[in-house]
């Protein structure tokens, strides 16, 4: 059940379905990025995806591998995107990235980013 949530999860990230993520959602869900700033709150995740998909309108996970005990997972793979649909030669990046997912009640409680992103704001810098 819990491989099934992270995996609907990855899909409806790649899928830009930013509704469908909030359905996800545990009442108590919580997301940490990569420099470790939680945010919490439908309100607050969904306005957080929106402008992340905006940035990067072709944004994508790719998970190579899943390990898991009991319902906390571990995701390693790739992050990618071109920022704000610039031409890929300038802006776009794919850098290794894991993400850690516990699932409660059927439900994504925590998603948290491992990603180095210096190359990402690196990017966004050069083209603001």
């Amino acid at each position: 059940m819990g491989r099934k949530v992270v995996l609907d999860f990855i899909g409806r990230i790649n899928a830009h379905d930013v509704e469908g993520l909030l359905e996800l959602l545990h009442k108590d869900h919580v997301f940490i990025d990569a420099v470790g700033r939680e945010a919490r709150g439908r309100y607050l995740i969904r306005n957080a995806w929106k402008e992340y998909f905006e940035w990067f309108p072709d944004y994508r996970l790719v998970q190579e591998e899943i390990y898991h005990q009991k319902d906390r997972f571990v995701i390693l793979g790739f992050a990618s995107g071109t920022y704000r649909g610039l031409p890929k030669k300038e802006a776009c990046w794919m850098l290794p990235a894991a993400w850690r997912a516990v699932v409660e009640d059927g439900r994504m409680k925590e998603w948290q980013v491992y990603c180095d992103t210096k190359t990402v704001l690196d990017i966004m810098e050069k083209h603001r």
